[in-house]
């Protein structure tokens, strides 16, 4: 069995995460048998589960205080969460490019957008400028006008959203 805890710490300017092992701490709090040596649970007093010593918990046990063992801040750094506000103002802004994904740890996505963008624009502002014998400022103006607008659009559904996750399952504050 693997022991894994997550902290929460409210600080002024967000909510920070850590992840923690436990392994250490699993067995830190149970009495061991004083025949086999094996942790056993504090209310198995009368036999031992493992070798069937009877009595197998010493008299002067006393269980330990693991917050002395343990400093849950310690060991790297703490994940600040993305803001879901800052996700839809890069989204109404400079969502063309994908930057929001960027920022909320989804590159992959990001980058499709950024090719789609490319594309739409370019290819679409060409048949506009070669097709329709519109001027090339123009033609390649309306399709990324409507880009803009889309995302736009998408940064306040963004912004909507109930619980929005980064690329790392966060959740968004």
């Amino acid at each position: 069995m693997r022991c894994t805890a997550v902290f929460y710490a409210n600080m002024p300017l967000g909510i920070y995460t850590k992840r923690i092992d436990l392994d250490i701490l699993c067995n830190a709090n149970m009495p061991y048998c004083k025949y086999c040596n094996q942790p056993i649970s504090k209310f198995d007093t009368d036999i031992c589960p493992n070798c069937g010593g009877v009595s197998p918990i010493d008299p002067n046990y006393e269980t330990m205080d693991i917050t002395k063992r343990f400093d849950h801040f310690s060991g790297g750094p703490l994940y600040r969460s993305k803001s879901q506000k800052v996700a839809a103002i890069l989204s109404m802004t400079w969502g063309f490019f994908g930057l929001h994904e960027f920022y909320i740890k989804r590159p992959k996505i990001g980058l499709a957008i950024l090719i789609i963008t490319l594309v739409l624009v370019g290819g679409l502002g060409s048949i506009l400028a070669f097709a329709a014998h519109m001027h090339p400022a123009l033609a390649y103006l309306i399709p990324f006008g409507a880009d803009w607008l889309f995302f736009i659009v998408y940064g306040i559904l963004f912004l909507k959203k109930d619980s929005p996750k980064d690329g790392e399952g966060e959740f968004l504050r």
